[in-house]
């Protein structure tokens, strides 16, 4: 494939104006690949991190930015960080010498 990559890693220091920012680049590029017949990969990593993620979600499920038509040739990809178990509590067991965890599901 002769189509371009870009990478935009997502944190929660990542807010509505970078996200805006950073597309406004991509944007542009994918306006000046779309005369070479090319399009313009963006892989969001790590997408669920922000608390922007409605834009996030405008972006890759609307295909919009702001209610703009994005390029079509614009693909969106992205990975999100699986729930995990965190302790609610820890418990120390004098009989066994272990310590004890007891763990519910945190979003």
């Amino acid at each position: 494939m002769d189509d371009e990559l870009e990478i935009f890693p997502i944190h929660a220091g990542i807010n509505a104006e970078k996200i805006l920012e950073k597309m406004s680049t991509f944007i542009d590029r994918a306006n000046e690949l779309i005369y070479e017949n090319k399009r313009l990969w963006i892989f969001f990593d790590e997408f669920n991190t922000t608390h922007s993620i409605g834009i996030i979600k405008e972006i890759t499920c609307e295909r919009r930015l702001l209610g703009k038509e994005l390029p079509r040739n614009m693909v969106f990809l992205g990975a999100c960080n699986p729930r995990r178990f965190k302790p609610d509590q820890a418990l120390f067991d004098n009989n066994i010498g272990i310590h004890l965890r007891h763990f519910s599901l945190h979003a």
